[in-house]
């Protein structure tokens, strides 16, 4: 055999004056010498994975956004960690036992639950291929409906709550209602008797004052027959003492003139004070009615606000517009990259193999 013909054994890297140096010319040598090992292993993992990027089926991001509920305050119906744990850890898992115990395919897909920090929104999250897309929409749908059995039944007792609020404002507005009602027809039964005896008064004082007028001529006609004797009729005349005459004269003008006015007055007096109180208890009525009706309206305010926990959207599950990872031509770029990292390393790891059998035939 020839010198020619004698392979040359493969001399290790970094041999020199100093052995902890590391020759750059010796790696390119290295990489040099194993060229064709490093150019087959990066087209095989190119291939590799620019295949498996055209093959695989690509998952999309599924997502059905949850507007938590609130109380008649503005206030949410719950804590959204709190619902978020109770999602995650009690109600999707259950959910998605019993799907699976009814369904024949056993690659069901999950779904997770997280809370955007400062919001009232809860989200429904699941990763899964567009054949999928219709059992994702029928895990969301179940997850959201026995989320909102569960707020519904806080929202129910927020509700009952108003309406004992309600009916006790209504009860306690016709309680008020009826005693002013009550004061009101009192005042006006006294207005009534107070009317009647003024009436009677004025009748009384224009009786009297027919009376006093009549006692003038009958005085005049006494004395005339007193003093005219040769008159047939002055006997009977003389009958009626004068002091009688006087006397009623006196008991009449004397009421006319001074305890009628005072009753009169009294009377008009009284009446002044059941209108002023009549037109209080009127005001009063008013005011009632007006607090109430601010009650009423507050009531249906704090009702107004209440809020039940729904899905934002028309739809669920809504799936992503691109799908999630790399695409393709990611896929073939990140194979090619570590396609060339793997040749390289195998390249000298072969180089290290080599070395090391030449140190043992050595």
């Amino acid at each position: 055999m020839s010198t020619k013909d004698t392979p040359t054994p493969p001399q290790p890297i970094g041999r020199g004056p100093y052995d902890d140096e590391i020759s750059l010319v010796d790696l390119w040598k290295v990489l040099a010498r194993r060229k064709w090992w490093i150019l087959s292993v990066t087209v095989a993992v190119f291939f590799l994975g620019t295949a498996y990027g055209v093959f695989h089926t690509p998952s999309y991001s599924y997502q059905t956004t949850i507007q938590l509920g609130q109380d008649s305050q503005g206030n949410r119906i719950d804590d959204p960690e709190v619902t978020v744990s109770f999602l995650n850890d009690v109600l999707i898992p259950g959910i998605w036992r019993d799907l699976l115990a009814d369904a024949d395919d056993v690659k069901l897909p999950e779904a997770r639950a997280r809370h955007t920090e400062g919001t009232e929104y809860v989200h429904l999250t699941t990763s899964a291929p567009l054949h999928r897309q219709e059992s994702v929409e029928q895990l969301h749908s179940l997850t959201v409906r026995a989320l909102r059995r569960e707020h519904n039944l806080l929202i129910d007792d927020v509700r009952a709550r108003l309406d004992d609020q309600r009916r006790t404002t209504e009860l306690e507005h016709q309680a008020q209602l009826a005693d002013l009602q009550n004061e009101l027809e009192i005042i006006e039964e006294r207005k009534v008797r107070a009317t009647a005896q003024f009436e009677l008064l004025e009748e009384e004082r224009f009786l009297l004052e027919e009376q006093i007028e009549d006692l003038h001529p009958l005085r005049h006609q006494l004395d005339s027959a007193i003093s005219d004797t040769d008159q047939q009729s002055a006997p009977l005349w003389t009958m009626m003492p004068m002091a009688s005459i006087t006397e009623m004269r006196f008991s009449a003008e004397r009421r006319l003139r001074t305890q009628i006015p005072d009753q009169i007055n009294e009377v008009q007096q009284r009446l002044t004070e059941l209108e002023n109180a009549a037109q209080r208890i009127q005001s009063e009525i008013e005011r009632e009615q007006a607090r109430h009706d601010m009650r009423v309206a507050a009531l249906k305010r704090d009702e107004e606000r209440i809020r039940e926990t729904t899905a934002r959207g028309s739809a669920y599950a809504l799936a992503s517009d691109t799908p999630d990872g790399p695409g393709r031509s990611l896929f073939a770029a990140l194979s090619l990259v570590l396609g060339l990292l793997l040749g390289i390393f195998g390249a000298f790891f072969r180089e290290f193999l080599a070395n090391a059998r030449a140190a043992e035939d050595a």
